[in-house]
């Protein structure tokens, strides 16, 4: 399996919500876009990748936080299914 560097996944996040919101707009179905943040949001639960730090940290409380973050993201995802 390839693992993404922080800069691939960020593009590949973007592209991911541009297109779902993209497709939300023409087809008028606003599901589109929140599975395009559940999505997102997994990308980062399943590969928690962060930039290249020049600081001794510690990355595992590193990956948590930008797992936390991916979870964040899904939770903003099914908020619109809850709304709906």
């Amino acid at each position: 399996m390839i693992k993404f560097t922080f800069k691939q996944q960020i593009i590949t996040t973007a592209i991911v919500l541009l297109g779902t919101f993209l497709l939300s707009i023409l087809l008028k179905q606003g599901i589109f876009f929140n599975l395009g943040w559940i999505v997102s949001g997994l990308m980062f639960v399943v590969n928690p990748v962060y930039p290249d730090l020049s600081v001794n940290a510690n990355l595992d409380n590193i990956e948590k936080s930008i797992r936390v973050v991916g979870i964040v993201l899904v939770a903003i995802g099914l908020s619109g299914f809850l709304g709906a």
